[in-house]
């Protein structure tokens, strides 16, 4: 068998049949949380590309568990296909790009965590207007972050959604390092208003769908949907905020 890094050894084949069941349970809980336009099949594809890389590259020396390390190489490979085919259609970016700078600037205003109400109030809308544009700003989650816990288990994963635009420029967390997005959104989640919070833990944390915590929080599956999409915008701007903290730290230290 073949890689882009080259040929794996017999030991290294067997490893990658051992661990399909691996890349089949990440791509379906990874398209769970996505749009019905993401092909599972697609996802598994790439997860085998990743799971062989691990295959090739693995060494124990390198402190971790194989599983640990093959996950994460899965779900990049998944995640970079995903942002490969930009398959979030254009006006759903838009929206999102006009939720979080209102988002931003209702937040800047009332000098905490914005309301409904506030940030309908600067996008020009009434409050069942603005229901309705979070429901057709909703998006889905790309970037792999390890949110809910210090856990290395190679289940223990969040996903949250990613800027518009993928250059370095425009994305809140492309100079962030891994350990400082991992904090970065654990904050950014326990900032969240107390149902929003309860929303993210129940759909990442505790894998549940949406009609289930509809059950839970006593409301329909569309105002969930409505949640999820502000949730995740508070925390994209919470993690352009972050973001932006860094890099003028980065820039007193170098000066």
């Amino acid at each position: 068998m073949y890689t882009a890094a080259g040929r794996i050894n017999k030991e290294s084949n067997t490893t990658v049949h051992e661990y399909m069941p691996l890349v089949n349970k990440i791509a379906h809980l990874l398209a769970a949380k996505l749009s019905s336009a993401v092909d599972v099949q697609d996802l598994i594809q790439a997860g085998m590309i990743g799971l062989m890389d691990a295959a090739s590259r693995y060494e124990t020396k390198d402190n971790a568990q194989f599983s640990t390390y093959a996950a994460s190489r899965i779900r990049g490979a998944m995640i970079d296909e995903l942002r490969a085919n930009d398959w979030v259609p254009r006006n759903v970016r838009k929206d999102q790009s006009k939720l979080d700078s209102a988002m931003r600037k209702a937040s800047q205003i009332a000098g905490r965590s914005a309301t409904d109400a506030q940030v309908a109030a600067v996008l020009g809308l009434e409050i069942d207007e603005y229901q309705k544009f979070l429901f057709n700003a909703r998006g889905s989650s790309i970037l792999f972050a390890g949110s809910f816990s210090s856990s290395d288990d190679e289940e223990d994963f969040s996903l949250l959604e990613n800027e518009a635009d993928d250059s370095q420029a425009a994305n809140p967390t492309a100079r962030m390092t891994e350990m400082e997005l991992r904090r970065a959104v654990v904050q950014a989640i326990e900032d969240l208003p107390t149902r929003e919070k309860m929303l993210m833990s129940l759909h990442y944390e505790h894998e549940m769908n949406f009609r289930e915590i509809s059950t839970i929080l006593g409301v329909n599956e569309t105002r969930i949907s409505q949640m999820h999409t502000s949730a995740i915008s508070r925390v994209r701007v919470a993690l352009q905020s972050e973001d932006q903290i860094s890099d003028r730290h980065n820039m007193d230290e170098e000066n």
